[in-house]
């Protein structure tokens, strides 16, 4: 009798700790798919609106970041479309794109503005790794 009731408690913990497991699964899953089709445009009018609004732009500089965006944006979305048909592709050129935005973003902005900009990267980079780190640990 034990035995059973033992049986019986073992498989209603195991369902419901698998249930709940696949539950966050498809939650998060639309929000994946609507990232995923976003378009290169698409993004760079949304990085340059909060750049925008972050910074203090100007019209002018609006216009080059939003450009500039564009271009990194539409670099990335590249390699990354021949990444899938090549086994090996150099995260060097990925950096190289990233170094190269940098540069033009630095000439594009006030000095003021590009220290502003470096902080705020700065603190994402603080959030992303304490994030990174606490899954790990999980």
């Amino acid at each position: 009798m034990k035995s059973t009731f033992f049986a019986i408690a073992l498989g209603l913990v195991t369902i419901t700790t698998t249930y709940a497991q696949t539950g966050n699964q498809t939650n998060t899953a639309p929000n994946q798919e609507a990232r995923q089709r976003a378009t290169p445009e698409e993004r760079a009018d949304r990085q340059t609106k909060m750049m925008a609004s972050t910074l203090g732009l100007s019209a002018d500089q609006e216009a080059k970041v939003k450009a500039l965006n564009l271009k990194r944006l539409t670099q990335i979305d590249a390699l990354r479309e021949s990444k899938e048909t090549q086994a090996n592709v150099d995260r060097n050129q990925a950096k190289t794109i990233r170094d190269n935005w940098n540069i033009e973003l630095k000439s594009i902005l006030t000095p003021e503005q590009y220290t502003k900009y470096e902080a705020q990267q700065g603190e994402m980079r603080g959030k992303r790794s304490r994030m990174n780190g606490s899954r790990k640990r999980s």
